[in-house]
């Protein structure tokens, strides 16, 4: 009996060092850009991939690089499928979108926390293990998307297929890092480039 009981203690002590591994590590803020991608849902949608984009008297914020004015347009074999206009500066954080003849604005700027996810299916919840970082834990991040360009996505194709995406870090307003989905072209794959270069990866890892 008393062996039994001893046995039992080492499994259990070991399941429990085990558990701690996560500890060891925790997630950076990067890491969890990826995991934020992945959720991250599309400005507006498109009948297709493959489009062109056409760039008209954009004017950049010296601070952020977040357009403050001029036309974005999408087309394909001569005709326009959507314009997106950032206005006349007044106000930087919406633009308005013009698709199928409908006119609706687009949100440039929003918050978001690591703590914003623990409510879903405890896939970022703190102190757990993650399936991106196999022994990492999560700490908590706050940060601000900056939308340079809008999310597309595509209706034949499941991934978003073009935008611009700036994270900074809310607490201290330093620059993250920049997400580019790219030129229209139905893919996975996304560009990142933080303060220590550029990488690309693929967004369905992190599904």
């Amino acid at each position: 009996m008393k062996k039994i009981t001893i046995i039992s203690l080492v499994v259990l002590l070991s399941s429990f060092l085990l558990s701690c591994e996560c500890d060891k590590e925790k997630l950076t803020p990067a890491d969890f850009i990826e995991f934020d991608l992945a959720e991250s849902k599309a400005s507006f949608e498109l009948s297709e991939a493959g489009f062109d984009i056409t760039k008209d008297q954009l004017v950049s914020d010296a601070a952020d690089g977040q357009y403050t004015s001029g036309i974005i347009e999408y087309h394909k074999n001569g005709q326009v499928l959507a314009t997106v206009n950032f206005g006349d500066g007044t106000d930087k954080d919406k633009a308005s979108c013009t698709k199928d003849g409908d006119k609706f604005e687009i949100d440039l700027k929003e918050k978001e926390s690591a703590d914003d996810k623990d409510d879903k299916d405890g896939k970022y919840d703190k102190g757990k293990c993650h399936n991106g970082k196999e022994g990492n834990k999560l700490e908590e991040i706050d940060f601000e998307k900056v939308l340079i360009e809008p999310l597309v996505k595509a209706t034949n194709c499941d991934f978003i297929v073009s935008g611009i995406i700036k994270y900074y870090d809310s607490a201290t307003g330093a620059w993250l890092a920049t997400v580019d989905f790219g030129d229209g072209t139905c893919d996975d794959i996304a560009t990142k480039t933080t303060p220590t270069g550029n990488s690309t990866f693929t967004v369905s890892d992190y599904f």
